[in-house]
């Protein structure tokens, strides 16, 4: 795994076919960390003699921002003198151990009740306004939203999964529902991409690159390669101020106007390899 994982970094191999070796890796190699770990349990179960300790990994606390639940165990109060007042016994200490525990996600239902009210002295209808919600007419909340986005832009789960999920927890959306409701939401998150690519182009230094991607081409009955440039600024690493910044822009080739175009007004020093189609800049 480690070697496939080199030579795609250092030789720049990005096939589907290497990505899925990878991947079929990775899976062998938590199998295999699984079977140890499920081996390691049954012999410490079934030990009768104790052995020699094995040297514990150092772990990290778990992070202080997790919210707490205290499960307070008391020993059963039987002495030898007989004592069963806990008000004669002296507190010592205490031992804590802390487990990560995961709540499973829930759905719920907000119902948004809008009562009408009729003056009897001018006949008027009082009633207030409808709530402003991520999608007309829609039922996703801006939580559910934001969890679908996540779910397919950042864990790469596919809205047909998605739907699935949700399916067992007794939810029927349709990858079509789903699909309209991201569409949504990228019009409602347009403004903040452009926001902070105003922002990123308006530094005085920049780091750009590209990336090939494989997209489908309709009609031809194969993938065909595009490109995504990016524009980053980030003042961290010379101890710089402000917030660090990324302007993505996506083209179906790789053509010397378009770095040109996102370009287009900026002043600044820019860093970027050799390709040829920034010369003109």
């Amino acid at each position: 795994m480690q070697l496939a994982r080199a030579r795609r970094e250092h030789y720049g191999q990005s096939s589907e076919r290497l990505t899925a070796e990878v991947g079929q890796l990775e899976m062998l190699i938590g199998d295999l960390e699984e079977n140890q770990a499920q081996a390691a349990a049954a012999a410490k179960a079934a030990r009768t003699t104790p052995a020699k300790p094995r040297q514990q990994p150092v772990r990290k606390p778990l992070p202080a921002h997790l919210p707490r639940e205290t499960v307070l165990h008391e020993p059963v109060l039987a002495c030898r003198c007989g004592c069963t007042d806990p008000a004669r016994l002296t507190r010592l200490g205490e031992d804590v151990t802390e487990v990560l525990e995961k709540l499973p996600a829930r759905l719920k239902v907000i119902r948004h009740v809008r009562p009408r009210y009729a003056c009897r002295s001018c006949e008027a209808i009082l009633q207030a306004a409808a709530p402003d919600l991520p999608v007309k007419r829609g039922r996703p909340g801006p939580g559910l939203l934001a969890h679908v986005l996540v779910s397919k832009y950042v864990d790469g789960l596919p809205l047909y999964r998605l739907s699935g999920i949700l399916a067992r927890e007794g939810v029927e959306i349709e990858r079509q529902t789903l699909a309209d409701w991201v569409g949504h939401a990228a019009w409602w998150l347009r403004p903040l991409a452009e926001a902070i690519g105003r922002h990123a182009l308006a530094q005085r230094v920049l780091w750009t690159d590209d990336t090939p991607i494989r997209v489908l081409a309709p009609g031809r009955g194969k993938t065909r390669e595009a490109r995504v440039w990016v524009y980053a600024h980030d003042p961290r690493p010379w101890g710089g101020t402000g917030p660090p910044a990324a302007l993505y822009r996506y083209s179906a080739d790789r053509k010397g106007e378009r770095p040109q175009g996102h370009l287009a007004g900026f002043q600044g020093w820019v860093h970027a390899d050799g390709f040829a189609g920034y010369n003109a800049l």
